[in-house]
């Protein structure tokens, strides 16, 4: 590995650090304080995004309380492991310096996630 290869990778892990700090004093903030950013989608039209719940979802994940965070965004709950797939895909195409290309398998999830979560939050603002 050259230097400068070197160098940049280094950056791109003290990146992750940076962001995996903020995401836990973030939880911190949420669990002891109960301080959390509104959904701005939610403030101004007063209807859910296909976001939202994401945050009570992943507190009641961290305690174990599964239908209780299946019942904050039931959508994300379910799909959650191929999301999970595709930020680490992502994820790993960044830090390596590797063209992130979808496969005809992968186009096809993500065509049907994206109609999936129209679907959804519609079903859910109208219900």
């Amino acid at each position: 590995m050259k230097k400068q290869q070197f160098h940049q990778l280094n950056k791109k892990i003290l990146l992750t650090g940076l962001a995996l700090s903020g995401g836990l004093a973030y939880y911190l903030l949420l669990v002891h304080f109960n301080i959390g950013i509104p959904c701005l989608f939610n403030v101004i039209t007063n209807l859910k995004c296909p976001g939202c719940g994401i945050t009570h979802l992943i507190l009641n994940l961290s305690k174990f309380k599964f239908k209780q965070a299946f019942l904050c965004n039931q959508f994300i709950f379910i799909t959650s492991p191929f999301i999970i797939y595709f930020i680490i895909k992502n994820y790993l195409c960044w830090l390596l310096n590797i063209t992130f290309k979808l496969n005809k398998a992968e186009n096809v999830l993500i065509f049907l996630l994206l109609i999936g979560s129209i679907v959804f939050t519609v079903a859910r603002n109208i219900i």
